[in-house]
């Protein structure tokens, strides 16, 4: 490995050290931002996607995200404002399980942070 990157964290914070997980029902109140440095390739992509998201900021470029027409409108509505729940519900996606693993595949894959403050 000639690489790596991690984030660390102070051990006397007095709230949680990673606020972000999707375990629970606190991801729904999460504001999601997209990053400014994501490509959105739609004319190469493959069979059955509508397109692939890449973060040019990756050193890797294999970090390549296909993604369906149901998951690009997901993306096309976060807007920095609304929180997921209120982006799936206007997706029509709220309450499935594929919709949440979307997310949480955005935020893996760097194509996304969230604004967690307000997250109950």
């Amino acid at each position: 490995m000639t690489r790596h990157n991690f984030i660390a964290y102070r051990d006397d914070c007095l709230r949680e050290s990673q606020p972000i997980a999707f375990d629970g029902d606190a991801w729904r109140g999460y504001v999601p931002l997209r990053l400014p440095w994501t490509l959105w390739i739609r004319d190469r992509a493959p069979a059955g996607f509508a397109a692939v998201l890449i973060n040019r900021a990756h050193t890797y470029p294999d970090l390549a995200l296909p993604i369906d027409m149901a998951q690009e409108r997901i993306l096309a509505a976060i807007d920095g404002n609304r929180s997921v729940d209120e982006i799936l519900r206007g997706a029509g996606a709220a309450g499935n399980e594929q919709a949440r693993r979307f997310i949480e595949q955005l935020w893996e894959y760097d194509q996304i942070v969230f604004d967690a403050t307000t997250a109950h």
